[in-house]
């Protein structure tokens, strides 16, 4: 009898061990994943840049999952790209990572922008060439070709 007591009070204890590490190694899935999307919270939303001879007009849309769309035209060159983005805090430095291009300015890497501001408003800049971008934001993504500026 004896023995089954031990065989029991041992079986109890190692369901009771078993049960405690199951349920701690899952107390932090998906932690990692929903700092980066509150991270890019600020950044959600549709931003414009118009350069201020008109030739180069460019829209960013980023969404609360991690996801971008950038689209542009320079000149008679239109295209877009898109994928995904992440922000890392500690560098303050967006890094969109493409899954498509369409367009003549293909991209094969990644590319990153540093955060010099942010606003309600407008978000500013610095591309890795070191030229420093600010970016309206507007209420929807429609994105307007070369010809139709200025006849809203």
């Amino acid at each position: 009898m004896r023995t089954f007591k031990q065989i029991g009070t041992l079986a109890t204890f190692l369901l009771l061990s078993i049960m405690t590490f199951t349920f701690s190694a899952c107390s932090s899935d998906g932690d990692e994943k929903e700092n980066e999307t509150s991270s890019l919270q600020p950044f959600v939303g549709y931003w414009q840049y118009l350069d201020e001879d008109e030739e180069y007009h460019s829209i960013i849309t980023i969404t609360e999952n991690g996801n971008y769309q950038f689209r542009y035209q320079d000149g008679e060159d239109i295209g877009s790209d898109g994928g995904t983005i992440s922000f890392d805090k500690n560098s303050n430095t967006m890094t969109f990572s493409p899954t498509f291009n369409k367009g003549v300015d293909t991209k094969d890497s990644e590319y990153q922008y540093t955060i010099r501001g942010i606003s309600d408003s407008r978000l500013q800049v610095v591309d890795e060439d070191g030229n420093s971008v600010t970016y309206e934001k507007i209420a929807d993504g429609t994105f307007t070709q070369h010809y139709d500026w200025g006849k809203s």
